[in-house]
């Protein structure tokens, strides 16, 4: 059986030489999940090996649509597919009505020639960035089963972890893809929020939602994204890198770095020092923008009222009894914010983005811990308590590009504990997401580099 040397374009590499086929990719990958299936909610066996073989009909013809073709990927089960009801984790929501059409994203996937291998597993309506849910059973974290997956984006970056597909479309509303990447080891990318459509995909916050990538490497990220953006006729297998030498990095000093996880800081240090050895320049600054997001969120943050009245126009909030509990409690805090509220809080995020628009300008990227915290342990989330303020610390870092209309790319640091997931986080102001990938990819490599 062909054993996946994890990247696409290596993958794409191995099909184009025959070292491989498409079917005995989608079979080493249904394998897997037999093996283990709790990072899935739908398993699509038979469409899956329809579309492999026919990947593999196209290639014997010469008919290969993009680097994509034939490569098994898997999507949040908050994505519309064709034919079938978009769960988003809810119970509430099995009672809509099939989709009648894909999700731009996942349409425009298969267009590049993906083949849709699953739907992945979530917290209830993306509200976790724990990961766990009412409903059901959690996957545990890739490199230790005994923790949390990370959420919302869970499965898929499970999925990714684990090595069943290369790579996992989610998606990210204050950290949902970058929060379960770090936590698993691997690379998650949040794109400008206005370049990928969210047509076809459960609302969390259509001021903050963003479609992104989790995958096992940036260069990775970057195909899905130009394939999700509908320019899968020109992907391109060659990248290049800037040297470390060149970067004028700047790292926040305040809200971000406050109360990190020991384990935390070291990584981040010992990423620091290595960046600085290679010659990057590293900048320690204050950015006040930071300091006005705790007062954004008091109350549930808006995108909770967002969420409660896409429910209620729906006829959904009736039952309380249907929801996860904890999910419905933050529900409930978006149902008692006041219009006015509400609207001061949106005003107070466009004016923290446009400044810190201008005061990133300065630097080529800012530089941070993903998260505050390791991945929690599962019973460290049992009572409500802990998980309340564990799911608060463990998304803090990673929604301040939401928050401030970032793109970034989180990528894994090294721990002193194989088992413990740890990101550092690579931002840019919105727009400059071939800048992040290729400062993300300079910094992922001089990194793992650094460890040989």
């Amino acid at each position: 059986m062909y054993s996946s040397p994890g990247t696409l374009s290596r993958i794409a590499a191995d099909l184009a030489l025959g070292v491989t086929t498409s079917r005995a990719l989608v079979e080493a990958a249904l394998e897997k999940i037999a093996a283990d299936g709790r990072a899935f909610r739908t398993v699509y066996v038979d469409r899956a090996l329809q579309g492999a073989d026919c990947a593999d009909a196209r290639r014997r013809c010469g008919r290969v649509v993009s680097p994509l073709d034939g490569i098994p990927f898997t999507v949040k089960d908050n994505m519309d597919v064709a034919g079938e009801v978009t769960a988003a984790g809810s119970l509430v929501l099995l009672s809509q009505p099939p989709a009648k059409k894909d999700a731009q994203a996942v349409a425009q996937l298969r267009k590049a020639g993906g083949i849709i291998l699953a739907k992945t597993y979530m917290p209830e309506l993306a509200l976790a960035s724990i990961g766990t849910s009412a409903h059901y059973l959690a996957p545990g974290s890739a490199l230790d089963d005994r923790r949390v997956p990370g959420g919302s984006s869970s499965g898929a970056a499970v999925a990714v972890g684990r090595g069943v597909v290369p790579a996992s479309l989610g998606t990210d509303t204050g950290g949902s893809v970058t929060i379960p990447a770090a936590l698993n080891g691997i690379v998650g990318y949040k794109p400008t929020a206005s370049l990928i459509s969210l047509d076809g995909i459960v609302p969390l916050s259509l001021h903050l939602d963003t479609v992104g990538a989790i995958a096992n490497s940036v260069d990775c990220c970057r195909l899905v994204a130009g394939a999700l953006a509908g320019n899968a006729d020109q992907l391109s297998l060659d990248t290049q890198q800037r040297p470390p030498a060149s970067l004028r990095l700047a790292v926040p000093t305040n809200y971000v770095m406050d109360e990190l996880d020991p384990c935390v800081s070291e990584a981040f240090r010992t990423s620091l020092d290595t960046l600085s050895d290679l010659g990057a320049n590293i900048y320690e600054i204050e950015i006040a923008e930071l300091n006005g997001i705790p007062e954004i969120y008091m109350g549930g943050g808006f995108a909770m009222p967002e969420m409660a009245s896409w429910l209620k126009r729906r006829g959904l909030l009736v039952n309380e009894a249907d929801f996860d509990p904890r999910m419905f409690s933050r529900i409930s805090e978006g149902c008692a914010m006041s219009a006015l509220a509400m609207l001061d809080k949106i005003a107070l995020r466009q004016e923290l983005a446009l400044s810190a628009r201008e005061t990133l300008s300065r630097w080529d990227a800012i530089i941070l811990p993903t998260t505050a915290i390791v991945a929690p342990l599962f019973t460290e989330v049992t009572d409500d308590s802990g998980y309340r303020r564990l799911n608060m610390r463990l998304m803090r870092n990673s929604r301040i590009a939401n928050i401030l209309d970032l793109c970034a790319v989180s990528i894994p640091q090294m721990s002193s504990d194989p088992s413990i997931g740890l990101g550092l986080l690579v931002a840019c102001p919105a727009g400059m997401d071939e800048a992040v990938l290729d400062i993300a990819d300079t910094i992922m490599t001089a990194l793992h580099m650094a460890k040989l």
